[in-house]
């Protein structure tokens, strides 16, 4: 008897009911990629070892009552992708369904969740309900699900109000929650309060005016984004209970309008930060870390900021960063010092930094981990030979559209390492 019966992708319009009948020790079913507009509620009946059902990507507006009954070997659900509006009530949660861990509806027709939805069963660890057309949640349609660690609500048309501290209550054990592309415009205060364990949260997209207050409050929060929104501004504060934990910070297209250097420097074990697209013009010295602190930042991004001026010691104290990228910016002027402590970058992005950016010949010096170095339409008119002098690790240059007349022999290419130049 096979594991898998190979049903994927075949244009199957219709299954019939009784197409399975003499399979009871079936414990895969794929019947992704068809043209199955129904499936009869009694199609898995006499399955007790059906472990997992992929019914994706077909044209099923409807999961009827009973379709999972005596299947209580499942571990696995998977109806996304196809023009489910409604759920018939009892389809999981009178199924017995006692070892189900994940259930994936997304990418359907979903308006609303009810209460009898879901089934309260304490295996459930992931839930996908994204991509619908959600704009309401009852509170009782998470209820008994206390060991789920990931819920995804992300692209549908939730409002803020429609979270509540009642529809979250019993996901303490919630590790990862997405929201983002949802009409959020707002959190009220203290409804993530349940939420104690969660480290990854995305409210990219939301409407938001500034961080909410009840996203500041998480204490073992690692992963944010908050990117898209309309922030202006983020108090000193705010992340002041995830400064031991938090770990990526995404605050890219915003409002911003300087860095929010109050709100970042507590956070010692920050390793990435991206605030491109925002208005931030300055980079002040020490714009990410406070004298004698250590920083983890590993990667910063900080792409089509509209920054003209660069302190000489804006990265001043971010020894562990590798990874370093200004593209798309109106810089007048690097100093020598600009990236004085910055002995571990291995990628350097300055395309398009500045239109006419003025650059000391020993800019690069001290960049010994040094292997991608881009420099693309900077105005460069004279090719500094003492630029490329102590990049031993240099892999990729890039200089292309920029005005010089004749390209000078530089030391980088006695090396032995291949270097890939572009030059237009």
């Amino acid at each position: 008897m096979p594991l898998l019966p190979g049903c994927s992708s075949n244009e199957l319009a219709y299954v019939a009911a009784n197409a399975l009948a003499d399979m009871s020790s079936l414990r895969f079913l794929d019947l992704s990629g068809n043209d199955l507009l129904s499936v009869d509620g009694t199609l898995l009946h006499g399955k007790p070892l059906l472990q997992r059902v992929v019914l994706r990507d077909n044209r099923l507006a409807s999961l009827p009552t009973g379709l999972f009954s005596g299947c209580a070997s499942l571990i696995y659900i998977d109806a996304s992708s196809n023009t489910i509006s409604r759920i018939e009530a009892g389809v999981f949660g009178a199924a017995g369904l006692p070892n189900l861990y994940g259930l994936d509806l997304s990418n359907n027709r979903l308006s609303a969740m009810d209460g009898v939805l879901l089934p309260a069963v304490p295996s459930l660890a992931q839930v996908d309900i994204s991509g619908n057309r959600l704009t309401a949640l009852d509170p009782g349609c998470f209820l008994g699900l206390r060991n789920l660690t990931l819920l995804g609500l992300h692209d549908n048309r939730i409002p803020g109000d429609a979270l509540t501290g009642q529809l979250l209550g019993d996901l303490g054990a919630l590790l990862t929650l997405t929201l983002q592309n949802n009409p959020l415009l707002r959190l009220a205060s203290g409804i993530l309060q349940p939420l104690a364990r969660v480290t990854q949260l995305d409210i990219s997209n939301c409407g938001l005016n500034e961080v909410p207050e009840t996203v500041t409050a998480l204490p073992a929060l690692q992963i944010l984004r908050c990117s898209r929104n309309r922030i202006a501004a983020i108090h000193a504060a705010a992340f002041v209970a995830s400064a031991a934990t938090l770990q990526l910070l995404e605050l890219s297209g915003n409002s911003l309008t300087s860095v929010p250097s109050a709100a970042l420097l507590p956070l010692t074990l920050l390793q990435s930060l991206d605030l491109s697209d925002n208005s931030i013009g300055v980079l002040p010295a020490r714009a990410f870390v406070a004298p004698g602190q250590p920083s983890s930042l590993f990667s910063l991004v900080l792409n089509a900021c509209a920054i003209t001026t660069v302190d000489g010691a804006a990265f001043a104290g971010l020894t562990a960063m590798q990874q370093l990228y200004l593209q798309g910016n109106s810089i007048r002027e690097l100093s020598e010092a600009t990236f004085s402590e910055s002995g571990l970058l291995s990628v350097l992005n300055l395309d398009r930094a500045g239109p006419h950016m003025l650059m000391p010949q020993g800019l690069f010096h001290g960049m010994s981990k040094l292997s991608q170095l881009r420099l693309q339409q900077v105005g460069i008119s004279t090719l500094q030979p003492a630029w490329f002098s102590h990049l031993p690790e240099l892999e990729i240059l890039t200089l292309d559209y920029n005005r010089w007349a004749t390209l000078h022999r530089v030391a980088i290419w006695r090396r032995s390492k291949r270097v890939l130049l572009d030059t237009c």
